[in-house]
């Protein structure tokens, strides 16, 4: 049975910029469209910001610098750092607290951060640049005019909605809305794994020593590591193509969770399970070039900065 969707549109605004997903990408993007007076609307599908970093739990700031005492990365990148931080507790070392140059690695301008905490400091973060924030509302669909998106249909709880913009950002993290737009997409293979915070009373000491929470709140992490080693031999590579995708990834990661608890129930309890799906490759766009990992001193003409590989030191 075909089924048409009639509903009526709810016009809900105009925009000079929108931004869909926010995630630590697009909250950097709505942040920089709002410093400079774009009339900016942030659309997020959840109830929180910080995407994989808050409510997918990986609550590490990667580093911003090469591993070897030299700062990479600054603007808004280490604005979040520091936002992330600033209400909650830090794995920071001292020498990047105070800015100080280092010579040799002394330690990574890197640092595990509360994702609870973290994601309510973005909510200011965000509303003082001067961009609104839309949560629970789903964006589903670019409204496309002559090859331009000119907005933005989401399904919320009042119904079916439309934001106008001049411009649109995608930072769903899975290219959904280049995909819906008809530009060429790729999906990416991905291995089953997943982290979780756990708090565990063989920990209480440490963090009765240190006065430091971060004691206490440990990652889980379970299934594959970053290439594979951990996945289930006999278990296909996983896609976030569709909601049954998604279902499937939730259901093995949590019963992997529950598999690798062994300790007494009443000394330990998984603190937080992740809000999201936690895959590493999902759906990009078909660029003109794609980076492997493996440019390591490669010149390109059009480069506009750089950034390091947290796998490795100098890089």
């Amino acid at each position: 049975m075909k089924i048409t969707d009639s509903r009526p549109f709810i016009h809900k605004g105009n925009y000079d910029v929108i931004v869909v997903g926010g995630g630590v990408a697009g909250v950097a993007a709505a942040v920089a469209a709002g410093r400079h007076g774009a009339k900016t609307l942030l659309i997020e599908k959840t109830v929180m910001l910080g995407g994989l970093a808050t409510v997918g739990l990986i609550s590490w700031y990667e580093p911003l610098c090469d591993r070897c005492g030299q700062q990479m990365t600054g603007g808004i990148a280490e604005e979040l750092l520091r936002v992330l931080i600033r209400d909650g507790f830090d794995s920071l070392p001292e020498d990047w607290k105070n800015k100080k140059k280092l010579k040799g690695n002394k330690g990574d301008y890197a640092t595990l951060f509360s994702p609870t905490m973290g994601a309510i400091s973005l909510d200011r973060f965000v509303l003082d640049s001067g961009a609104e924030l839309l949560f629970d509302a789903h964006a589903t669909f670019p409204v496309m005019k002559r090859g331009r998106c000119v907005g933005v249909i989401a399904e919320t709880v009042e119904g079916r909605v439309y934001y106008e913009a001049d411009a649109v950002v995608d930072a769903t993290g899975d290219a959904s809305v280049f995909h819906r737009a008809g530009a060429m997409t790729y999906l990416g293979d991905n291995y089953l794994s997943g982290v979780s915070h756990e708090i565990k009373y063989e920990n209480a000491p440490k963090f009765i020593e240190t006065n430091n929470v971060k004691h206490m709140r440990q990652w889980k992490v379970i299934g594959s590591n970053l290439y594979g080693s951990g996945h289930p031999a006999d278990m296909p590579l996983l896609h976030c193509e569709s909601a049954e995708d998604v279902t499937r990834y939730m259901i093995e990661t949590r019963k992997m969770a529950l598999e690798h608890v062994d300790e007494d129930r009443f000394s330990r309890d998984i603190a937080t399970l992740p809000g999201m799906p936690q895959f590493r490759k999902i759906r990009r766009i078909e660029a003109e070039y794609v980076f492997t990992g493996e440019e390591l001193n490669v010149k390109f003409p059009d480069a506009i900065g750089s950034c390091n590989d947290f796998r490795k030191k100098g890089m």
